[in-house]
């Protein structure tokens, strides 16, 4: 039985050399690349939570993680919610690890190292998904950043997305998957 939403969150970004980042393709809604991430659940709070969810979804050890910011985001998840507002409190990491990443076959459906100008044709992809150049089908065999991921990039200086698009990208962020597809378009 899948638990309910507790509405927190972490993210944790996974650098390496060269100005590249890990990111996994978790083959579950919602499309797209994603640093590792999940609900806080019973990890004890944000930190060890990222600590346990990196170990957990790619295999490495966490030497230290360094706050990069907290942010509520209105985005969808697979659980049950809560009689609360739809979303999540997320705190974001940026790791430092070691270990070589593996991803978990039950966690994701590939791993890849992205580097930064790639992360920008990725944020790209997902803003044309995000203001409905591109559909849903089209998104799901061709991902670009997962929505949370594509605004957190922008944040963290990774990635430059126009403020409009980075708006469009929090409001579709809120819709599950089977909305966007039967909308994969939003007037203007």
């Amino acid at each position: 039985m899948v638990p309910p939403c507790d509405h927190e969150c972490v993210g944790v970004v996974i650098p390496d050399a060269g100005d590249t980042y890990w990111l996994l393709d978790r083959g579950k809604p919602p499309p797209g690349w994603a640093g590792v991430g999940d609900h806080l659940d019973d990890h004890g709070g944000p930190e060890a939570a990222a600590r346990a969810k990196t170990l957990e979804e790619l295999s490495i050890t966490v030497v230290s993680l360094i706050p990069a910011f907290e942010d509520w985001l209105p985005n969808w998840c697979r659980r049950r919610h809560q009689p609360r507002k739809l979303g999540h409190h997320w705190h974001l990491f940026i790791a430092e690890w070691r270990g070589q990443p593996t991803p978990e076959p039950e966690e994701a459906r590939g791993l890849r190292r992205f580097h930064r100008r790639q992360l920008q044709v990725l944020a790209e992809r997902t803003a044309a998904y995000a203001i409905g150049d591109v559909t849903p089908p089209q998104f799901a065999a061709d991902p670009g950043l997962e929505l949370p991921w594509a605004y957190w990039a922008h944040r963290l200086g990774l990635v430059d997305l126009p403020r409009d698009v980075l708006s469009r990208i929090i409001d579709r962020s809120a819709l599950p998957p089977d909305v966007l597809s039967l909308n994969s378009r939003t007037p203007s």
